[in-house]
């Protein structure tokens, strides 16, 4: 035998014995964690407790699969899905007056943005004095419109637009929005046309 084979023989040994020991202590460990599983099973409690667990991942993978095949948006309320998905590219012409501002005001045409500023108490309540224009929303598609108080009245005549009484206007204009969209699809879009021309007259 080589000195080269000599030293490779006592290298597997020593690993093998490393090992061995290493195996026989997990081994051990198993062993011993096998046998207080089996006693803990037979616990009435933790026998409850790992059916309604098994429960839980099944449901739990179940979720997780509805939502990978039927969208994500399985997880947002009934109302939220409405407001959201509602938009269109056809609309009818209803629009809700959420504010006024004057033409210092550099207000980006973004319903977003106009809502921010709203919120920041930039956008002027309806029928301000100090104010040159209206904002107007659209229920269905959200598009708004910025016009000049001196062409209002003409817009007005040709669209239907809804004023809030008391309440936030924006919050108003959500709630249309949403019992709109809901109506068409609790009923159809000719009951929710009349709710909309029902709000007008009460106004």
């Amino acid at each position: 035998m080589t000195e080269e084979h000599v030293k490779y023989l006592k290298e597997t040994y020593q690993n093998y014995h490393e090992a061995k020991i290493e195996y026989n202590e997990l081994n051990n460990k198993k062993d011993k964690l096998q046998s207080e599983l089996k006693e803990m099973e037979n616990n009435e409690i933790i026998k409850q407790y790992l059916i309604k667990k098994r429960e839980f991942n099944t449901i739990e993978s179940d979720i997780m699969d509805l939502l990978k095949n039927k969208g994500r948006n399985l997880e947002y309320d009934i109302d939220s899905l409405l407001y959201f998905l509602g938009s269109n590219n056809y609309p009818n012409d209803f629009f809700v007056c959420v504010g006024e501002y004057n033409n210092s005001l550099n207000i980006d045409r973004d319903m977003i943005l106009i809502e921010c500023v709203y919120k920041s108490k930039k956008l002027l309540p309806i029928n301000s004095n100090d104010s040159s224009r209206k904002v107007y929303i659209n229920i269905e598609c959200g598009t708004e419109f910025i016009l000049s108080k001196n062409i209002c009245t003409d817009f007005e005549n040709r669209k239907v637009v809804l004023y809030p009484s008391d309440e936030d206007p924006f919050e108003f204009y959500k709630k249309v929005r949403l019992m709109f969209f809901k109506t068409c699809v609790d009923y159809n879009q000719e009951e929710a046309i009349a709710k909309v021309l029902e709000l007008r007259k009460g106004k």
